[in-house]
């Protein structure tokens, strides 16, 4: 069954019929208990959410509201219904009324990599939960942005130490979605480990089977969908006392090699197909975990203290002791682990792998008057976020920055879509998360993202009738490399493009690449606008490296025609930068030429000093 919710007139008066509902039902619960929402996107991490609405629905401590836009309810309505989410209270609408849900304290919401919130109220407090309990601190704050959308984080278990002034002058107050001056780290635990423990403490089936588990079939290499039947079948041949759970990940349940599964094996007696909502029913009983991927740290042997084996069979050429690379060694690692459990059967589970195991969310209820009234907990841990620096500054430090991919490009071109250098520094800063060793579906992820805003971007300049060269000039250089190298992954996943990627590929055809210069391509952006210089007579200020470079490719390029080189440093006038002449910056007062500032480490300074030049806002240039 689907849930029909394409909107035509009446439909969305009665939508927003809802929204005023529950815009003043809060109103008045609000007067007598925190309301709380929980922001729902239809996600691979969003099962984690329910857990802890399920915690805080059973508190009178506080009301709970399950939010949701009305374009994810209309295409993951089946998933709404399936996932039991219709079972709670749940506002749809559109997203951007949600600024209108004033009377909302506080907000949870699960990190994502490329979901940028800016239409929550802004004295909204909101809280942030990571997807896992292997999800550094740090990575929630950086790379899945939370020093841009979170006031606090629900810290799974113990983090490194980061000293309180980590994210300094690192994400400015005009991208940030902030009620609070900081980011908080709460010492919180993780729900779903809660409900698992309970459930394991009480279970008299534990050790009798053995758990299967697949990852998103999107993200598992492309050998797995065809080594699931037999895998099955080993393990239900080899271990005749133990059932065994076929857990898919709840996206695949109708991909076609798990329905093969389920149909091949339903008739077989010990054979489980695991398909509802949570897994923690069935796992509940597991005696050991098989998987084809890595896991950092999966709640399976936290809880139960049991072991995962890692099997490979299509990658031989991995010898890493924990990871089986063929059948009789699974079957082995599998007898040996069953053979351990006899004589070990309180297994091993780590000390303290989570905070506050069992009641994570009785903490959180217990101390939530630290966040109402903004109040410092001594448990908790701060980080500053005061930044002085332009948006520009700072996201120069972060593409010079080791880090492959941060949301700040992202949330300054949302915020400013018409600053195109803005959207060039959002797919550069995708295109740089590398392919990892024997796992490239997360490089495809990034990769194809950058592809699909760049094929958006293309689409749009044209239908404005906007100049391209900008975008040109990313894609030859930097973009169409990553398409023909994207192209070969995704044929390695039998993976297709998609509408967007085949535009690019086709007007970025790569015999034009390969006729494009291979120099090094820069592209000229006003300060003040964003806007491209295409050309003509210019001042380069600044006389290092980056001035050189620019020099040099006008000679094949000759788009623009450098004049004379100004520097600050009097111990270079007079000499020579690639043929011109370095002068004092003295003659700025009595030129009116364009301005390009050739230094990224200065170029605010830069900036501020050339204020008091007549007309010097439109003149100023940066090198991209």
């Amino acid at each position: 069954m689907r849930l029909e919710l394409s909107l035509q007139g009446s439909d969305e008066q009665l939508l927003d019929s809802l929204l005023h509902y529950y815009c003043d039902l809060l109103q008045v619960r609000a007067l007598q208990r925190p309301q709380c929402g929980i922001w729902l996107q239809p996600s691979t991490v969003a099962h984690q959410l329910m857990p802890l609405l399920a915690e805080l629905t059973q508190s009178d401590q506080v009301d709970v509201l399950v939010i949701i836009s009305i374009t994810d309810a209309s295409e993951h309505s089946e998933w709404l219904l399936r996932q039991g989410w219709c079972d709670y209270p749940l506002l749809v609408c559109h997203d951007s009324q949600f600024g209108r849900l004033t009377a909302l304290q506080l907000l949870f919401a699960q990190e994502s990599i490329f979901t940028v919130r800016h239409s929550w109220p802004c004295e909204l407090i909101k809280i942030g939960l990571p997807h896992g309990v292997d999800i550094p601190l740090k990575k929630t704050l950086t790379e899945y942005g939370g020093c841009l959308e979170f006031d606090y984080v629900l810290s799974a278990r113990p983090q490194p130490l980061m000293p309180s002034d980590s994210f300094v002058n690192r994400y400015p107050s005009t991208l940030r979605q902030h009620s609070r001056p900081f980011v908080a780290e709460i010492p919180f635990g993780f729900v779903k480990y809660d409900h698992f423990f309970r459930r394991r403490q009480n279970c008299t089936a534990a050790d009798t089977a053995l758990i299967y588990h697949i990852s998103n079939l999107a993200l598992e290499m492309p050998w797995v969908q065809h080594q699931l039947r037999p895998t099955i079948a080993l393990l239900l041949e080899q271990f005749t006392d133990y059932k065994l759970i076929f857990r898919p990940f709840p996206a695949d349940i109708n991909h076609p090699a798990v329905v093969a599964c389920r149909q091949t094996f339903a008739s077989h007696p010990r054979f489980i197909f695991s398909d509802a909502p949570s897994y923690v029913d069935d796992y509940c009983t597991g005696a050991l975990m098989i998987c084809h991927r890595v896991y950092q740290e999966h709640l399976f042997p936290l809880v139960t203290g049991r072991s995962q084996i890692v099997y490979q069979p299509a990658e031989p050429r991995d010898t890493a002791a924990a990871i089986a690379t063929t059948a009789e060694q699974l079957i082995t690692r599998v007898q040996a682990e069953l053979d351990n459990i006899r004589v070990e059967p309180a297994g091993l589970i780590a000390a303290n792998p989570v905070f506050h195991p069992g009641c994570s969310a009785r903490y959180l209820l217990d101390n939530l008057h630290f966040i109402l009234h903004d109040q410092k907990h001594p448990e908790w841990r701060y980080f500053a976020l005061d930044c002085g620096l332009t948006t520009d500054t700072v996201l120069q430090q972060a593409v010079a920055g080791a880090l492959a991919f941060n949301k700040l490009a992202l949330a300054a071109s949302l915020r400013e879509p018409e600053r195109l250098d803005y959207q060039l520094l959002v797919l550069e800063s995708l295109v740089r998360v590398p392919v990892q060793l024997q796992d490239s579906t997360l490089a495809l992820l990034y990769w194809r993202k950058a592809m699909s805003i760049a094929a958006e971007l293309l689409c749009h300049m044209e239908q404005q009738g906007q100049p391209t060269q900008l975008l040109d000039s990313w894609m030859y250089q930097r973009g169409l490399p990553v398409l023909l190298q994207m192209m070969q992954l995704m044929h390695q996943h039998s993976v297709g493009l998609n509408q967007g990627e085949q535009k690019l590929l086709q007007y970025y055809r790569p015999q034009s690449y390969q006729r494009w210069p291979v120099q090094r391509l820069f592209a000229v952006i006003a300060t003040q606008d964003g806007t491209e210089l295409t050309g003509g007579e210019v001042i380069l200020y600044g006389a290092g490296q980056l001035a050189q470079e620019f020099i040099a490719e006008q000679l094949t390029r000759q788009r623009y025609q450098v004049v004379a080189v100004v520097d600050s440093a009097p111990h270079k006038w007079q000499q020579q930068i690639a043929g011109v002449t370095i002068q004092s910056p003295q003659l700025l007062q009595s030129c009116s030429l364009p301005i390009i500032i050739c230094s990224r480490a200065f170029a605010e300074e830069i900036c501020g000093a050339l204020q008091d030049l007549p007309g010097v806002d439109k003149r100023l240039y940066r090198v991209l």
